[in-house]
């Protein structure tokens, strides 16, 4: 009987679809976001969630990726009148931060760390002003 109890929960539980959470950022003085800061995003998100950054006359701080997170910002040249992009400093990933995908931001520069180690890392509709650093050290 406990046998068939706990097979029905664990399928019941495998049969449950698992929601990622979207997390709001702006930097922007009264911006109406959980966050004021991608990195503070970042640090309380679960892996697979969804972080969107609002434009900004501010540029943004340097973040560092430590889990599998999708990123998306307002595109990397917003057209509308008013609109700003999402700048940001420089980019960090390590391997734990394999499935990251950054998509509609503008990126001083990229660092993977353990690039070698990092799988599926998607940059995508984004500008990266100076540069992309591989370095092959799997060292966090």
């Amino acid at each position: 009987m406990k046998t068939t109890q706990l097979l029905l929960i664990a399928l019941f539980g495998a049969a449950m679809p698992l929601w990622a959470t979207q997390h709001t950022v702006s930097n922007a003085v009264g911006g109406a976001a959980q966050f004021t800061t991608i990195q503070a995003a970042i640090d309380a998100a679960q892996p697979n969630d969804t972080i969107l950054v609002q434009g900004s006359t501010i540029n943004y701080a340097d973040i560092n990726i430590t889990k599998a997170l999708t990123i998306i910002g307002p595109g990397h040249h917003p057209t509308a009148i008013g609109s700003f992009a999402a700048v940001l400093g420089g980019c960090y990933v390590s391997p734990v931060g394999s499935g990251t995908q950054l998509i509609g931001l503008d990126i001083n520069a990229i660092g993977i760390n353990g690039a070698l180690a990092v799988d599926n890392f998607v940059v995508r509709n984004c500008i990266i002003r100076n540069n992309m650093q591989f370095q092959n050290s799997t060292t966090n």
